[in-house]
């Protein structure tokens, strides 16, 4: 996986990074990617609503409550409301924090959302060092004692 990754981010093929990592993630790891994606994110959003605070807010808790069913509820309804925030202000900050909310309320879609929530962190920055960051973390969630690819470039 790393030679590909490596391959990729040479290339400036980050969306294809974030899928990879994704992909190969539990659930409780698309959502705390997600969520690191959104919380890089979040300066970025020009919006006035809370919603997409309050949807990282969300996903946070669901981390900390082991996806309890309230918590669960709770992650689908900031998601739905960081959504609208985005909808509204064609946001891509708040766009990453709906992604993250949704990777916690939903198992099945966990991988595609979390990878979501890096292109759109990365979009909303839009800088070569912001997506390596994002990568790094991702692969630091996979594997606590990697080394960081940032080093190496």
């Amino acid at each position: 996986m790393r030679n590909q990754i490596n391959k990729w981010i040479k290339e400036k093929e980050y969306r294809k990074c974030f899928d990879l990592i994704s992909k190969s993630m539990t659930h409780r790891q698309c959502v705390e990617w997600a969520v690191f994606s959104a919380e890089g994110a979040l300066p970025f959003y020009t919006g006035k609503s809370k919603a997409p605070k309050e949807a990282i807010e969300a996903a946070q808790r669901c981390l900390r409550e082991d996806f309890s069913p309230e918590s669960v509820k709770a992650a689908n309804a900031a998601a739905a409301a960081a959504y609208a925030a985005y909808a509204a202000a064609a946001a891509a900050a708040a766009d990453a924090a709906y992604a993250a909310a949704n990777a916690a309320a939903n198992a099945a879609d966990a991988a595609y959302a979390a990878a979501w929530a890096a292109y759109a962190a990365y979009a909303a920055n839009n800088r070569k060092e912001f997506a390596l960051k994002i990568i790094n973390e991702g692969l630091e969630i996979l594997e606590p004692t990697s080394v960081k690819f940032m080093k190496s470039l």
